[in-house]
């Protein structure tokens, strides 16, 4: 994008592992974090410069002329890329986690939860390690659900999340049943309407690609069962996974159905933000779990969803803590990554990656254990919590 404009990028020939498929919004976040990195090259060349010419005291700055020299050094031959940009790219997921954090202590008042967020093993490592952008469209939907009496501004919200990460999709059904239950005036939806629609040109249009072509290349993705994830269909393929049938797929809608009818129960006996987190739970997590096509990383918002019913249901917690560690080691699997945790990686590699089996099976236990205490009257710690700011 940067070397032949972002309008190539969907039509381009010539790609290394696989076609793009990212939405557009995300690709300019990433089109935008290199943009600011050359910029920002640019400026501490041209301030090296500066204090040179004008005789600053450069002697007393050769720590700065030596962090200016390497702001541009790759990492190594088998990473070229230098750490300042990786650091650039990195920036705004880590971000998302800090105000996630803040919008868990808003709500429980607690520094506990906060803390157990951003020390999570599978907190850091999504954002400060990999640099993914999961935390960054999480952070969008946490922002829509919580503010559910403001249908208009909620609508954007998850909009906005949508357009960062189309996961948001499996979410459709509960946003827009809690959207409408707040009895949205006419005006206001068709303001959403044309917001939404607004931003989907603003950020199509830069690509110069039809809606239709562009679905498509979205839509470009690997058929499978499942794709590296210890939810309910590696119990039964493992590491071997089919493409999807007709019987996967129908079966899998059935549970998202199911799952979606306990969620609006859950939903129909109150709304407030304790319920709408319960039901923001079970469909998230839950279409992770039995859903097929799914990617390891799109159990992240079930994930961090649970710990925020660790604080209306303490009893939550004692599950919630292995189900994020299997997460975990669910993103490890992925990529092998530090090194250092190769130990780990002869574990669950061992005898055709069997230790998935029982991780699988306790991902399935441990959902279902935390789904029956949402959904029974259990009292939660200290009643409903509301945002109020």
């Amino acid at each position: 994008m940067v070397d032949q404009g972002p309008n190539q990028l969907y039509h381009h020939q010539q790609w290394t592992w696989s076609w793009p498929n990212d939405v557009p919004l995300i690709n300019l976040y990433y089109y935008s974090s290199c943009q600011f990195y050359y910029q920002s090259l640019d400026f501490l060349r041209h301030s090296t410069n500066f204090i040179v010419k004008y005789r600053l005291a450069p002697s007393h700055l050769l720590w700065y002329f030596d962090f200016v020299k390497n702001y541009n050094i790759p990492v190594s031959p088998s990473i070229p890329f230098p750490q300042s940009y990786l650091t650039i790219l990195k920036l705004f997921p880590i971000l998302a986690d800090i105000f996630i954090a803040i919008i868990l202590f808003q709500i429980t008042k607690s520094y506990l939860f906060p803390t157990i967020f951003l020390f999570s093993p599978f907190s850091w490592y999504i954002s400060s390690l990999w640099g993914q952008t999961d935390p960054l469209a999480f952070l969008f939907i946490l922002l829509a659900f919580v503010s559910y009496k403001t249908p208009s501004l909620s609508s954007i919200l998850f909009f906005i999340s949508f357009s960062l990460k189309p996961t948001s999709f499996f979410l459709i059904p509960l946003f827009l049943y809690i959207y409408f239950r707040q009895k949205p005036k006419l005006t206001s939806i068709l303001i959403s309407i044309s917001l939404c629609l607004l931003i989907t040109f603003l950020t199509v249009s830069v690509f110069n690609i039809s809606p239709d072509k562009l679905i498509q290349r979205i839509l470009n993705r690997i058929d499978a069962l499942t794709i590296n994830s210890y939810n309910f269909w590696h119990i039964f393929v493992l590491d071997s996974p089919p493409k999807t049938s007709f019987f996967t797929k129908t079966l899998s809608f059935i549970f998202y159905v199911l799952l979606n009818f306990q969620s609006f129960r859950i939903l129909k006996n109150k709304l407030n933000l304790k319920s709408i987190l319960s039901a923001l739970f079970i469909v998230s997590f839950g279409s992770w779990l039995f859903l097929t096509n799914m990617l390891d990383r799109y159990a992240y918002i079930g994930i961090v969803s649970g710990l925020f019913l660790c604080f209306y249901y303490p009893k939550v917690l004692k599950y919630w803590i292995p189900l994020s560690l299997i997460f975990w080691l669910n993103l490890f699997r992925s990529w092998w990554f530090p090194q250092f945790l190769w130990p780990i990686k002869d574990i669950l590699t061992y005898h055709q990656a069997l230790a998935g089996l029982p991780l699988s099976l306790l991902n399935l236990f441990l959902f279902l254990k935390i789904t029956h205490i949402i959904s029974t009257k259990n009292p939660p710690i200290k009643g409903d919590s509301e945002i109020t700011k």
